[in-house]
């Protein structure tokens, strides 16, 4: 039974033109579902009088948004995949026409959660009412056209039904710079729930132009370590499979992973200006290992500015330093929830294989977003995987910069910064106050998490209270 339309619903010509949807003859059966076709170099003629709406699907998320709309306009009795799927929406598409819903509103065999203010037999309803067609492997449109074509008419299935998503409540906002934070993890599944703490912590909360709330904050940088670039690794919980990696990773490395789309990374980088950006920078690094010129731009501004998708990933730069090959990637602009972990593991690759090629083992690599932001339908299971991933972690992450031992020694404190390997004191310190010497770390940076720093003051507590208690004894801390 369907549920009573909400009293001001948003008009339809609005609600279309609000999701940037094209719109043909509304009394046609067919949507088409146009994946990362690039709808700007497509020409439908006359074939548009057979389509009734077309649209992108760049997120999984969308698919919920899809799902809505063909309940909007239940005349809509077929619903065509077309044009490339560099992210694997339609895959997951074809599996929930497919395979259906999970008990736990996933689709079946994926990571895909619709969004749950659309139950499950609305869903099912729309699964035996709309055919779906795939023509994916299709390049021309007018074998799109010809294939439609072909559809019998058919009447509407049901009445209109409407499933509006309430806006969530946005949790507190805590106050900061609102720019400049800075995260470091071993892997890209550690960098990354520390990254949706901090928006979901600290993030203003904003409107996009994708017409849907935001929070965000400015100028965040992440730092990935120890990530093996071909065989990264990724929990079930990140929602990244290693299948839809291999499908993702063709768009950056490759120039010709994208045919039909805007952009892809990879056309950018190794063919857009009539260059292999890639190859040149290797070479220069090859010529002039100490180089600060190994840049590839991805930004193209005779085109970009007024494009309705430009590029988000900017500029990415390499630097060899004692024999290691360091990355950073520059984006403009970066969804973390749903984009960020694939675009740092494909320039992870990146890295790996141009260190690979001179001769070099791989830095660290860094992610600099100007516009980090998460999207409202996205805070509830960013702040589920960030919750998880703290409550799961054991101990401390290893500090690139050392480690410190704190201990007592006649009538003072001794701190003694060692070697990463533990092999040599880089750095040391005497004195009877442990606020004396916890002030001179920080103002020297000698930690470089902030939880080494609440370790270090609670263990030169201890050792202050030891001195007062029993100045004569030694102990480690």
């Amino acid at each position: 039974m369907a549920e009573p339309a909400p009293s001001d619903p948003e008009p339809l010509d609005l609600y279309l033109a609000r999701h940037r949807l094209i719109v043909g003859n509304l009394e046609a059966n067919v949507g088409l579902c146009a994946l990362w076709k690039d709808l700007s170099r497509v020409t439908f003629g006359s074939g548009l009088q057979q389509i009734a709406l077309v649209g992108n699907l760049y997120t999984a998320r969308g698919i919920s948004l899809l799902l809505r709309t063909l309940w909007r306009l239940p005349s809509l009795r077929y619903l065509v995949l077309w044009g490339p799927d560099t992210t694997r929406t339609g895959a997951a598409l074809h599996a929930l026409w497919t395979h259906g819903l999970s008990e736990d509103h996933r689709i079946a065999g994926t990571e895909v959660r619709l969004d749950p203010a659309l139950p499950a037999e609305a869903v099912e309803a729309l699964r035996r009412a709309v055919r779906l067609l795939d023509l994916r492997a299709v390049r021309s449109v007018d074998r799109v056209i010809e294939a439609i074509a072909d559809l019998p008419p058919l009447p509407p299935h049901a009445s209109p039904r409407l499933f509006p998503t309430p806006e969530p409540t946005p949790p507190e906002t805590f106050p900061s710079l609102g720019a400049g934070f800075t995260v470091q993890g071993r892997r890209v599944a550690d960098a990354w729930p520390r990254l949706l703490d901090l928006v979901l912590r600290f993030g203003t909360v904003k409107p996009s132009e994708q017409a849907i709330l935001q929070r965000e904050l400015l100028n965040i940088t992440a730092v990935v370590t120890d990530e093996d670039p071909e065989q990264p690794y990724l929990p079930d919980w990140m929602g990244v499979s290693r299948e839809a990696l291999a499908a993702y990773l063709p768009s950056v490395l490759e120039a010709d992973a994208g045919a039909g789309t805007a952009y892809t990374y990879g056309e950018r980088l190794r063919a857009h200006f009539g260059l292999d950006q890639v190859a040149r920078l290797a070479e220069r690094l090859r010529q002039a290992p100490h180089s600060r010129r190994a840049v590839a731009v991805l930004w193209d501004p005779a085109c970009d500015a007024e494009a309705e998708h430009p590029p988000c990933l900017t500029q990415v730069v390499a630097n060899v330093v004692a024999g290691r090959l360091f990355l950073t990637y520059v984006a403009r602009s970066q969804d973390l929830f749903a984009a960020w972990p694939q675009n740092t593991l494909a320039m992870r690759r990146l890295q790996g294989r141009l260190a690979r090629e001179l001769g070099l083992s791989p830095g660290p690599l860094t992610s600099f977003t100007v516009s980090a932001h998460v999207y409202a339908h996205d805070w509830e299971r960013a702040e589920e995987i960030a919750a998880r991933w703290w409550r799961e972690r054991k101990g401390m992450d290893r500090d690139p910069q050392g480690n410190f031992v704190v201990r007592v020694e006649g009538e003072e404190i001794v701190v003694e910064l060692l070697s990463p390997q533990g092999d040599r004191v880089i750095w040391h310190r005497r004195g009877r106050s442990a606020e004396a010497l916890g002030r001179e770390i920080a103002r020297l940076r000698l930690a470089s998490l902030p939880e080494h720093y609440v370790y270090l003051g609670r263990e030169l507590q201890r050792a202050e209270a030891l001195l007062r208690e029993r100045p004569s004894h030694d102990s480690k801390g």
